[in-house]
């Protein structure tokens, strides 16, 4: 089954003049607030942007999202972040952007362009397939994590944490330098025949705070900090001046869009950033941390020395571009983006617009120049932004209707987007099973399913001991027996399989069993309710997987949406090994957690101390955690929509949020030195966004 909607990129006639498609040259600044430009009062000395503004326009009301992430992820897709399931940025082990969608550099490549990127990836790099030379560009220069140190260092050799393209990085110097000089390299050796796209992410002015002492020496009144993160500024500034100039010295500037903005506004609470006068900053989906600067040349065709007023938005590019290289893209894909190439050719558009911007502990909806802020503790803010750019004037009492249309717009917005990465439609958990010891200090592993719907769910549990020999799992449990329980009522047991099931195995897809293994299963239908599974050892003791299969997996009447299983983590091949298969099309978001501290409330004696939970998708590791805590607030609200129990801050439980295709998964528990075994709780489910 195919599980992403193919995007189908058709030939378009000339848009433009010229024989050929523009080169188009994007720079994105990392952190750089709304007031942190001369132009908007700021300290830096910014002339080469200021003279890229006197080429072409200044979008006047360009936004971005709160962090970086979810602008890279907007920019690349032409589709809101949110929908794809994210509102914050991603670390080094979440999944990053969806491998279903299809990204800018892989239509303009298709186009026929030279696609390149410099700088600041962070859409993901948990495997190889994230890396951006697999996800449209044929080159590559830079780091894939968040944030990387300006001047680095050699590790045997290597800079630590950069690629050029999926290789070692071996140079040495300031990070902005480096990047402007890549860029040069790029564009002086490009191949002429094709079209240029070339993409500098930079990461300044983003912390760490380091930069060249000469430019530091041009802020003498300012503090130390200041005096850095301007001097970074700067440094910035000066390498688009020598990406400008070398388009000028190989004849290109005619030829070429180019496009300044920053990704979201600057922190505000370091006492150096500066969102000019706007309210609160980065993080915030307030203006200070979305309204960003933004600028665009190309002679010719964007009339020189203009302020557009036009709501331009990150979504809004890649649409935009699509036309700029003559290409389009097929209504099978739903984009958010709006094509502004219109907007850019004539200062006088201003079309009325709405826009959606989620953050993790704030999100805001546009329409027009009215909004509406839904803040952490579920109040609204209203303004009017025509009239009071800082958000000075709170509007929800004084204008009840305007606050009551804008905040239902919003909410609607919200669920409609949450619709693509939540787990209520087309996608489903078809088959779960867990590894663990039982008997002697493992005691009875306990699994736990839910079943919701109406109707009956035909269901497959088995507990596998002897049938796990063929794959090489020493020690297997030598005769597992399986319980099923519903309100503390046995409802089911076996104690050796029936070989009459050999057929229902094969259909749910489950491996055979050898003819005569003590291995156990119970095949029955089960209506919505919560159910348990244990595995009595007998006096033995060994590993055993215990399984359930969705044996109806097309009708959806009734659903499996939870599982759990506590058991004893030891080490080797004692640590739990939980699996699972989601089915359909479309996007499961999953809360996957490993309980040990946040046992002790429910009486478990012996809990793991410290479980560390990674999650496995065709044998790679692609996301893993071992403080749920850091995940952040959206793993609360995860927790309350799946109905999870809470768990207490500074436990040191583990949770992964995650959505995921259709695939099989593994998930590997284990505990941490010094104390690496005990019981711990593997929990999984089916987490729809909170509404």
């Amino acid at each position: 089954m195919r599980l992403a909607t193919t995007l189908l990129f058709l030939g378009a006639s000339a848009l433009f003049s010229s024989a050929a498609p523009p080169n188009i040259v994007l720079m994105i600044a990392d952190d750089l607030g709304w007031g942190d430009v001369s132009w908007n009062g700021g300290v830096p000395r910014t002339p080469h942007l200021d003279q890229l503004r006197q080429e072409g326009m200044e979008l006047n009301r360009y936004y971005g999202h709160a962090t970086c992430t979810p602008t890279r992820m907007s920019l690349y897709t032409g589709r809101n972040a949110y929908r794809l399931g994210f509102s914050s940025p991603i670390g080094a082990n979440q999944t990053g952007l969806p491998l279903t969608e299809r990204l800018l550099p892989e239509v303009l490549r298709d186009a026929g362009y030279a696609t390149h990127l410099v700088g600041k990836w962070h859409v993901g790099e948990t495997t190889s397939d994230y890396y951006p030379t697999n996800r449209g560009f044929d080159h590559y220069f830079g780091f894939l994590s968040g944030a990387s140190d300006y001047y680095g260092s050699l590790n045997n050799g290597v800079r630590r944490g950069w690629l050029r393209d999926e290789g070692p990085v071996t140079d040495i110097g300031y990070s902005t330098d480096l990047f402007a000089a890549e860029a040069e390299t790029i564009i002086r050796d490009r191949d002429p025949i094709k079209p240029l796209f070339l993409t500098v992410c930079f990461n300044a002015p983003h912390t760490p705070l380091e930069a060249p002492a000469e430019l530091k020496a041009n802020y003498p009144s300012l503090s130390d900090d200041a005096q850095t993160y301007n001097a970074m500024i700067e440094s910035m500034d000066l390498a688009v001046g020598r990406i400008t100039a070398e388009l000028a010295a190989q004849g290109m500037t005619n030829d070429t869009l180019v496009i300044f903005v920053s990704d979201n506004g600057a922190v505000v609470n370091d006492g150096y950033g500066d969102n000019g006068g706007l309210s609160m900053g980065k993080g915030s989906t307030f203006e200070g941390g979305i309204r960003l600067p933004g600028l665009a040349r190309w002679p010719g065709q964007i009339p020189a020395g203009t302020q557009s007023e036009q709501v331009i938005a990150d979504v809004d590019w890649f649409p935009t571009l699509a036309r700029v290289a003559e290409t389009t893209t097929d209504a099978k894909v739903v984009l958010d983006g709006i094509d502004q190439f219109d907007a850019l050719q004539n200062a006088t558009i201003n079309n009325s617009r709405t826009l959606l911007v989620a953050a993790q502990n704030t999100s805001s909806y546009f329409n027009g120049l009215s909004k509406v802020v839904i803040n952490r503790n579920g109040s609204y803010n209203v303004f009017d932004l025509a009239t009071d750019p800082t958000e000075s004037n709170e509007l929800s009492t004084s204008q009840p209707d305007l606050a009551a249309s804008l905040s239902g717009s919003l909410d609607r917005e919200l669920a409609r987007m949450r619709a693509d990465f939540s787990s209520t439609a087309n996608v489903n958990l078809i088959n779960i099973s867990v590894r663990a010891r039982a008997g002697g200090v493992a005691g009875t592993p306990v699994p736990g399913f839910v079943i919701t719907g109406t109707g009956n769910k035909p269901t497959v549990i088995r507990a596998v001991g002897p049938g796990l020999a063929e794959f090489g799992v020493s020690g297997v449990l030598a005769d597992p027996q399986i319980s099923l329980i519903s309100n503390s009522i046995e409802i089911a047991a076996n104690t050796q399989w029936d070989a009459a099931n050999a057929t229902t195995f094969a259909t749910v897809g489950a491996f055979p069993l050898t003819s005569g293994s003590a291995d156990a299963a119970v095949v029955t239908s089960l209506s919505a309710g919560s159910y348990t599974a244990p595995v009595d050892p007998g006096s033995a003791s060994g590993v055993a997987l215990l399984e359930v299969y969705d044996a109806a997996i097309d009708d959806q009447s009734t659903q499996l949406v939870n599982t759990s299983t506590r058991a004893y983590v030891g080490t080797g091949d004692d640590i739990l090994v939980p699996g699972f298969v989601v089915y359909g099309e479309g996007k499961a978001r999953l809360l996957i957690r490993a309980v040990g501290p946040g046992l002790n409330d429910f009486g478990v004696p012996d809990t793991l101390v410290n479980p560390r939970i990674t999650l496995f998708r065709n044998g790679e590791a692609i996301a893993t955690n071992d403080d749920w805590e850091s995940v952040g607030t959206d793993i609360t609200d995860a927790s309350s929509a799946a109905g999870a129990f809470a768990l207490s801050s500074g436990s040191l439980d583990a949770a992964i949020l995650v959505s995921l295709d259709a695939g099989n998964y593994t998930v590997a528990v284990e505990g941490t030195a010094p104390a690496p075994t005990g019981t711990a709780l593997f929990e999984l489910y089916l987490a729809p966004a909170p509404n």
